[in-house]
C-alpha cells in the first residue's frame, strides 16, 4: 500500500515524537537529593553544663537543713557557680523555703538530694551552644539528723515539702569558657500569701448537718491554719465524731472527731462552740499529748478572703 502525503506526515510526527520522548529520558538531569537530617550539637546538653546544674540543685534543697543558720546560708555553697547577678538574687530569704527550714529546725532534718536526667528544656525556650533552659529529675530524702535515717513518708512532719521527686529547671550560660547558673525559675514566682483558703477541709458537711454555723465553721478552719499554715488537706472523721454535750453552767457545746492531717490521721479534735459564731479548737496528736488551743475564735471576724497566721 502507498502511503499518501497525509500519512507519510503522521508517520514523521510520531517518529519525531518517540525521538524527542527518548531524549528527554536519556538527557535529563538527576533530581537533587536531600542531606542526611543531622542532630544539632547544641541538642547535646554538655556534661560540665550538667554537673552544674547538679551541683547547684543539691546545694539549693540543703538550704532548709537544720544545720543552716539562716535560709540563704546556701548561696555561699554555690557562689562560684552562679552568675553575680543571680547571687545576689539568692543571697537573700527565699519565702518559698521559710517554712520548710522552721520545720527542719524544730525537727532536726536534713535534705539528701540526688540529682539526675538533665536536659535541654525545649518547651521552656530555645538554647544556643553557650545559653539555655535546663531540667533535671530532683528526688529528695528526708534524714533524720538524731538517728542519721531516712524517714518514710507517713513519718514526715506536717506541710514538709522537701520530699519525694519533681522537675526543676534553672536557665545557665557560658561566660569566659565557663557554666554558670543564672536564673532559677523558683524564685521567679512570687509566692502569695498563705491562708485557710488554702487548705482542703474534706468532711465538714458532718458538722454543719448537726448545727455548727458558718461562721463557726470558719473559725475553726483558722484554728487549723494557725495551728499547720502548711497543711494541704484536712479531712474529718465521720465515724469518730462524739455525741453533742452540752454544758448547763456556761451553755457552751462541746464534741470530738478525729482529723487526718495530710499524710498523718488520728489527730484527736475538740470543739467548742456557743452563740452564732464562737468556736475554740483544741487538739491532740495521735500520742494523746496536747499541742495545740486555739483559745476563743468569733468566726464573724475574720476576712472572708484572707486570714494570716497568728
Amino acid at each position: 500500500m502507498l502511503l499518501t502525503r497525509k500519512n507519510l506526515a503522521i508517520l514523521i510526527c510520531l517518529i519525531l515524537l518517540i525521538i524527542g520522548t527518548a531524549a528527554l529520558f536519556i538527557f535529563r538531569k538527576p533530581a537533587p537529593t536531600q542531606p542526611p537530617v543531622t542532630m544539632d550539637s547544641t541538642d547535646t546538653i554538655p556534661s560540665d553544663a550538667s554537673a552544674i546544674a547538679q551541683k547547684y540543685f543539691v546545694a539549693r534543697e540543703s538550704a532548709v537543713d537544720a544545720t543552716r543558720a539562716t535560709p540563704h546560708d546556701w548561696a555561699q555553697d554555690v557562689k562560684t557557680i552562679v552568675t553575680p547577678s543571680f547571687y545576689e538574687t539568692i543571697s537573700k530569704d527565699d519565702p518559698n523555703n521559710i517554712a520548710d527550714f522552721n520545720i527542719a529546725h524544730a525537727a532536726h532534718l536534713s535534705v539528701q538530694t540526688t540529682v539526675s536526667g538533665c536536659r535541654w528544656n525545649i518547651e521552656s525556650g530555645s538554647h544556643t551552644s553557650t545559653q539555655g533552659p535546663i531540667d533535671c529529675t530532683v528526688q529528695n530524702t528526708t534524714i533524720d539528723q538524731t538517728s542519721h535515717k531516712a524517714l518514710p513518708f507517713e513519718s514526715l512532719p506536717i506541710g514538709w515539702s522537701h520530699a519525694g521527686v519533681r522537675i526543676a529547671e534553672v536557665d545557665i550560660i557560658k561566660q569566659n569558657g565557663k557554666w554558670l547558673v543564672n536564673d532559677d525559675t523558683s524564685f521567679d514566682t512570687q509566692p502569695t500569701q498563705p491562708s485557710r483558703y488554702d487548705i482542703n477541709f474534706q468532711g465538714t458537711d458532718n458538722l454543719t448537718n448537726i448545727g455548727i454555723t458558718s461562721f463557726q465553721l470558719q473559725a475553726m478552719e483558722q484554728g487549723f491554719f494557725t495551728f499547720a499554715p502548711s497543711v494541704q488537706t484536712v479531712t474529718i472523721n465521720a465515724k469518730s465524731m462524739s455525741n453533742v454535750s452540752r454544758d448547763d453552767t456556761t451553755g457552751e457545746f462541746s464534741m470530738t472527731f478525729n482529723v487526718t492531717l495530710d499524710n498523718h490521721p488520728n489527730y484527736r479534735a475538740s470543739i467548742v462552740y456557743s452563740g452564732l459564731s464562737t468556736l475554740r479548737l483544741v487538739l491532740n496528736n495521735p500520742q494523746g499529748a496536747q499541742v495545740f488551743d486555739s483559745g476563743d475564735i468569733d468566726g464573724s471576724t475574720l476576712p472572708t478572703n484572707y486570714a494570716p497566721a497568728t
